[in-house]
Order: structure tokens, then sequence, then C-alpha cells
């Protein structure tokens, strides 16, 4: 009997707290609290990459401006050189599409002695008559005198021309002091220049060097 008046106290007290709890709730405004959204917020260290990412993008967007302006003003061609740190090796570079480039391969046996720069057709061994036949590029090393052009003519085919011009003019005489295929082409009289036609790397490679510097030159395709 006492026990069931225990339960029944027990019983009427908690029905009492949960209506005072009720009320109590109504005009406090209490609420229970609710799971929220919340939004994350960029901390100090990601607004300033942000700030950096920005800055380098208006900074690559004038740059590009200013290139542009410039290959307009020089009417579609830029010459330079292009450094690579981790060899040393200096390339010639150029925006102009149609430029031959020269190989790989002769560019790593005279460099970095040579820093060779795009530079003006003018005929190849000042013979026209291959302008409209022929594509190439010139390249031109200032400090040494030494001219280097690259042909889209396949080795066998230049040759053939070249002993199809007079005489007169030029005479071929093929050597091979070199380990790779190669002539040199003569003028009737001797003057202070060598030219030399050489085949690196399936590419036919024109080149003219004053005699002052070609012993030296030699020395640098024979390197291995």
């Amino acid at each position: 009997m006492r026990i069931a008046l225990i339960i029944l106290a027990l019983t009427a007290f908690a029905f009492i707290g949960s209506i005072v709890y009720t009320l109590f709730g109504k005009e406090s405004g209490l609420t229970l609290p609710t799971k929220t959204q919340t939004t994350k917020t960029e901390t100090p260290m990601e607004l300033e990459t942000l700030k950096y990412q920005i800055k380098n993008e208006q900074k690559i967007d004038e740059l590009s401006k200013k290139i542009d302006s410039l290959v307009a003003s020089q009417g579609g061609i830029i010459v330079g050189t292009n450094s690579d740190t981790s060899t040393g090796a200096i390339s010639s570079w150029t925006t102009n599409p149609t430029a031959i480039p020269l190989s790989g391969k002769f560019l790593s046996q005279v460099m970095p002695t040579l820093e060779f720069t795009l530079t003006k057709n003018t005929g190849i061994y000042e013979l026209l008559i291959f302008d409209k036949t022929i594509e190439y590029s010139t390249y031109l090393d200032a400090k040494q005198g030494i001219k280097a052009q690259p042909l889209s003519i396949k080795y066998d085919l230049f040759l053939k021309n070249m002993k199809a011009v007079p005489t007169s003019v030029y005479t071929v005489n093929e050597t091979k002091t070199f380990p790779f295929r190669s002539f040199y082409v003569n003028p009737p009289k001797a003057d202070t220049l060598v030219r030399l036609v050489i085949e690196v790397e399936s590419q036919v490679i024109v080149l003219e060097v004053p005699k002052t510097k070609f012993e030296n030159f030699k020395k640098m395709l024979l390197k291995k």
C-alpha cells in the first residue's frame, strides 16, 4: 500500500513539473536548440592567398597585352633567347609559327658557345632560286658570324639541286669528316667563308662559317 502511494506521488510530481516547464517556456520564450547550417568563413591566410592569386592573374593579363602590342609593332615576329636554367643552354625562340626550329642535336653540339637568333631570310648561299620551292629559316650568331639555316627539303634532294647549280657559281664536295652526311659548297674563287651542308636528325642545315672560326666550329660538331 505504501509503495503504491509513493508511485502515485512521483507520477503527480512529474505531471505537475511538465505543466510548469511548458508554462515557463512559453512565457520566457525558451525554445529547444536546433541544428543550424553554419557557413565557413575564410581564414586570414586564405584571404591573403586569394588576393595573391588575383594580383598574379592581373599581372599575366597585363603582360599578355604588352606582348600582343609588341608582336603587332614587329609585324608578327619577335626574336629573342630563352634560357634553360637546368642545363645553361640558350635556344632561339620566335612567335612566328612558320619558323623552322634548329635540330636539338645540333644545338647540343654547339651550345653554349654559340647563341643563335632568328633573322631575315636572304637566300640560301645568296641564291634566291630556292626561295620559291624550299621552306627554310635563318639563324645567326652575331658574335661569331656563323649562320645556320634549317631546310624543309630532304638531304638527297637538296644535294641533287646543289649539284645542278652551274660550276661558275658553286661546286659540291662531299665529305666524311663528320659523323653525319655532309658536303662542302665552294665558290670558284676562294673567299672568307666555309660553306657546309650537314644532315642532323634527318634535318638539312646549311651553314656559313668564317674561316677564322671554322676549326673551333668543327671541333664542336665532332665532340661526343
